[in-house]
């Protein structure tokens, strides 16, 4: 082909395309030819039904791909059906709208069977999409996000709205019926069920048995599903546009699927369309709520005139407009619902957290509703300032956590503490080992508490088990240095730092024994002493105190270098274990204190807060 300089066709090119992929292979068609099997390709199946089936197909004559329904060939002699098809066929046709697929050609396949042609739709069905994102799909959630999805919803309420001015009611609107396109297009199919009203006629007859209801429980209309005799206007399609709008929202149907029975009970009672209320987690604004509730009104005078004021109202929503007094109104139930749940959890009833738990639930959702809200700031408060009488499991779990974690950090540096008085044995050989059972015991003592301390923060036992475990090693080495010097001289010491220690870190229940411990390790060796069970430790002499070495002599020089030494050692590992246990408490005071600090921002009033009229400055 040829073209001008200027780029415009020569004269007489009747060429309407160049040839290129997916336009045509080979010859051009013959466009004189109408024969069926030479002008349409069969290729896959797409999708069938009760009546017929969907194909996938090549036209030739165009160069495209159509979608082909035919009616199954069983069913080809039925004149119900074939009148049915035909409706069908034509109500789609007159529906030029961008969300109803166009057909193109209606006629008679070459076996007698009805077909139409129409546009291939590629994408996905809405019920797929939602099935996918109720499943967790990540890539589906981030492609049809609410968003997207609300618009999809608006475009086909438009084409409702479009079909119902032209006398046209779908009666069979669902997920599986919406179809998703991949560029963000939305579809409504199978119009096999809907039927056409004169713009007289205001109502529709339904079938005269359940069974013979056109349409898919759990999306029917309550009023399809009435007495023999009863009708249904253009708002029956309003209300299954309405649980669509539901299921969108929360990922769950608004009627239970699978018994029919039970489904069709359902919708005649009336199911609570709060989309909030059933999917709390999904955070799903009250004007949405308000939307799903009007559209699935059980009184059909109830539910929106027209779809278009359901899209005006979604579009609303999706513009930013947010109807305050609804969200006051809204708020004000949640916070008499806090108010209430609030009363048996401070009162300590058996349920006591599962109702506190409600009432923070509720008073969070008053306050994002309505931040002034006095009644929820005011059970905010009250819950807060009035802990529950008992620790919740989670918070006790954990507290533990944060105590073992403290109790770890005493072993720790204890264990170096103890370490530091391991080093101070070659002073006890220096001294002159009277007991050569005893020095040895000691050092086995002291080489014992510092390995427990790497053992014992491996543990994975309870927390009391591994405490009365380290007890037990510091009270015997305790009480052991009283066969050095005494039982009061170093021991009352090394046992007041034990004991402080052990009160600070242990579980409630172990701080008796801590207590005991210390006592024990100061009073049995004196008891002894003094029963004449143990070779005296003093002798008292014209009024002076003599300490009589027992388990290692006193030459002077190394007994005052290990005296001086040993008390270092005691002060300093007291001082370190009881600093960094000072500076653990510290930190989780601090958190404690901007917890309560940010707490108070939250709950306190307008007129308290900086830069406002009769505010305090800053």
């Amino acid at each position: 082909m040829t073209r001008s300089q200027d780029g415009e066709r020569p004269p007489g090119d009747t060429t309407l395309f160049e040839a290129g992929p997916g336009l045509h292979d080979g010859p051009a068609p013959a466009l004189d030819d109408d024969g069926f099997e030479t002008r349409y390709e069969p290729r896959s199946l797409l999708g069938e039904g009760g009546m017929g089936e969907v194909r996938l197909c090549n036209d030739a004559r165009i160069g495209r791909e159509v979608a082909m329904k035919l009616v199954h060939p069983e069913r080809q002699e039925s004149e119900r059906v074939k009148a049915s098809f035909l409706q069908e066929a034509r109500i789609q046709g007159r529906l030029e709208h961008p969300s109803v697929v166009p057909v193109h050609e209606l006629g008679t396949a070459p076996g007698g069977g009805l077909y139409f042609t129409m546009r291939r739709v590629h994408g996905e069905s809405l019920d797929v999409v939602l099935g996918r994102q109720r499943d967790g799909d990540l890539v589906t959630q981030a492609r049809w996000t609410r968003r997207r999805l609300l618009a999809a919803f608006c475009s086909i309420c438009s084409a409702i709205d479009f079909a119902h001015q032209r006398g046209v009611i779908h009666r069979d609107l669902k997920p599986s019926n919406v179809m998703l396109g991949e560029f963000g297009e939305a579809y409504i199919i199978d119009w096999g069920c809907a039927v056409y009203r004169e713009a007289s006629d205001e109502r529709v007859p339904r079938g005269s048995t359940p069974s013979d209801l056109a349409g898919t429980p759990g999306f029917m209309a309550p009023e399809l599903l009435h007495e023999v005799g009863s009708e249904a206007d253009r708002r029956a399609d309003i209300y299954a546009l309405g649980a669509i709008l539901f299921e969108m929202l929360t990922l769950e149907p608004l009627h239970p699927r699978g018994d029919r029975r039970e489904t069709i009970e359902s919708t005649r009672r009336g199911a609570d369309a709060r989309a909030s209320v059933r999917a709390p987690d999904r955070e799903i604004a009250p004007e949405l709520d308000a939307i799903c509730v009007r559209a699935t009104a059980l009184d059909p005078s109830s539910r929106y005139a027209t779809a278009g004021e359901l899209v005006t109202a979604v579009e609303a929503y999706l513009d930013g407009d947010r109807d305050v007094e609804l969200r006051r109104r809204t708020a004000e139930d949640e916070a008499r619902a806090a108010a209430e749940a609030a009363s048996p959890a401070l009162a300590g009833s058996d349920h006591a957290g599962e109702a506190r738990h409600e009432a923070m639930q509720a008073v969070a959702r008053a306050l994002a509703l309505d931040p002034d809200n006095a009644l929820a700031r005011q059970t905010m408060v009250r819950l807060l300032m009035e802990p529950p009488k008992e620790l919740p499991p989670e918070a006790r779990r954990q507290l533990e956590e944060q105590q073992s974690r403290q109790g770890l950090l005493a072993v720790r540096w204890g264990a170096f503490a103890y370490l530091g008085a391991l080093l101070l044995f070659p002073l006890l050989v220096w001294m002159g080992p009277r007991n050569p059972s005893f020095t040895l015991g000691a050092f086995a003592v002291m080489g014992a508490l510092v390995a427990a301390g790497g053992v014992v923060m491996r543990l994975r036992r309870d927390r009391a088990t591994r405490a009365l475990v380290m007890l037990t090693l510091v009270t015997i080495g305790t009480a052991m240095l009283s066969r050095i010097a005494g039982a009061f001289v170093l021991v009352p010491t090394l046992a007041a730092v034990n004991t402080v220690v052990f009160a600070l870190v242990v579980v409630r229940t172990m701080r008796a024994p801590a207590l005991a411990a210390g006592l024990v390790a100061i009073l049995l060796p004196a008891a002894l002493d003094w029963a004449g069970l143990t070779q005296p430790s003093y002798a008292f002499e014209d009024g002076a105190l003599t300490i009589l070495p027992v388990g290692v002599g006193l030459e002077p020089v190394p007994t005052q270098i290990f005296l001086v030494l040993a008390n270092l050692v005691i002060v300093l590992a007291g001082w370190m274990v009881v600093t960094k246990l000072r500076d653990a408490f510290e930190e989780s005071e601090k958190r404690v204190l901007l917890h309560a600090w940010h707490l108070n921002m939250l709950v306190s009033d307008r007129a308290s807060r900086p830069g406002q009229k009769g505010g305090r400055s800053g």
